[in-house]
């Protein structure tokens, strides 16, 4: 919003029961554009063929000199996205680093992440760690606009960082549609890793099925809800993305 506070749409209550409350995202699909040029941009925007479907990135665990604990199981969970897509390619453990993923992502149509992010705070830059080193949004210039339509940041605070009026907040989201990446998933918070590759799970699920990117989120949301726990029903847990 422009008083730079941030909320999910989807999590708005429509009835005023607490004990079976409704939200927003029950009736309706969600998504957000960074500012109305960028809209227009990508809405005719054309691209060329991929060189292949799926490309995946899980660095697992992280140089000592990151200080960043390990993500155990998004490799397993990468894993799982691999066989649902049928097929790709991943990078994880050691392999997972920056240098590959800047010289292979813009091939793929659709990228995976599963790592660490901030969304940087007063004059610092967002970032996204990888197993060697960190990828700034600086750094994010290609010579030619990449093939990918959709990046998933399955990391902490992907879709936050600086508010420039009119142009909405300068995140990784926002440097992937700046080179012509037309759509985006992010995380506005941490949230404990297994709810995580759960719903990421369950969106590659409906994605598989031809859906559009916000109907196939909702529905990935919508089945997280009514499959796990009575706590994981609350926002905090599938809100963020």
């Amino acid at each position: 919003s422009p008083d730079s506070r941030y909320f999910p749409v989807e999590a708005l209550l429509t009835n005023s029961s607490s004990a079976n409350p409704n939200y927003f995202i029950q009736t309706h699909t969600v998504s957000y554009s960074h500012s109305a040029r960028l809209f227009v941009s990508h809405k005719d925007s054309t691209y060329e063929d991929a060189s292949a479907n799926f490309f995946g990135i899980a660095p697992v665990n992280f140089n000592s000199n990151l200080r960043q604990v390990s993500l155990l199981g998004s490799n397993k969970s990468l894993k799982n996205l691999e066989t649902t897509i049928g097929g790709g390619v991943t990078r994880t453990f050691a392999r997972a680093t920056k240098k590959n993923f800047l010289r292979e992502y813009a091939n793929y149509e659709i990228i995976q992440l599963y790592t660490h992010a901030s969304g940087g705070a007063g004059k610092e830059e967002p970032r996204i760690y990888f197993s060697d080193s960190i990828l700034y949004l600086s750094d994010l210039i290609n010579e030619r606009k990449p093939s990918t339509r959709l990046v998933v940041l399955s990391a902490w605070e992907t879709g936050t960082g600086k508010w420039y009026g009119g142009e909405g907040v300068f995140s990784f989201n926002r440097g992937f549609a700046a080179i012509g990446i037309p759509s985006s998933i992010t995380n506005l918070w941490s949230v404990e890793n297994k709810a995580t590759y759960r719903l990421t799970e369950l969106f590659y699920k409906y994605m598989k099925q031809g859906l559009d990117i916000d109907v196939a989120l909702q529905k990935a949301k919508l089945e997280f809800t009514k499959t796990g726990t009575r706590e994981e029903q609350m926002p905090y847990y599938w809100a963020s993305t």
